[in-house]
């Protein structure tokens, strides 16, 4: 579930994010659940000083790959 979100978004961002931080792809597994994934995810970038703008496509979650 949350590899198939990361294609949604830029996968290597989601990547390094889950590698530095482990904890928090399970926060953004559960923010998933409850659709508050932009918010959570959003700031745990900011939390780790990525400078990365999550646009509005976390709401749509287009099948679209990014290779």
């Amino acid at each position: 579930m949350f590899y198939e979100y990361a294609k949604g978004v830029h996968d290597r961002q989601l990547t390094l994010l889950t590698q530095k931080q482990g904890f928090f792809y399970l926060i953004i597994l559960c923010s998933i659940r409850r659709r508050m994934h932009d918010m959570v995810l959003l700031l745990s970038l900011r939390q780790l000083r990525v400078d990365y703008k999550i646009s509005c496509s976390c709401r749509q979650r287009n099948s679209t790959s990014i290779s």
